[in-house]
């Protein structure tokens, strides 16, 4: 999990300066819809992980 983490991690700083070269509000909103489903993906994989080894 923390090489997944890791992984999203620089995904999400990558996207965020990628966001700053975007001109098209609808292009920027589309990769920000699209950072926050990785994000939430990656948050249910730590959740279900998290309770599995309770």
């Amino acid at each position: 999990m923390l090489s997944a983490q890791s992984e999203i991690k620089s995904y999400i700083n990558a996207a965020k300066e990628h966001l700053k070269c975007v001109s098209s509000s609808r292009k920027h909103n589309a990769l920000v819809d699209q950072i926050y489903a990785v994000a939430d993906e990656y948050n249910t994989a730590l959740q279900e992980f998290k309770a599995s080894t309770r």
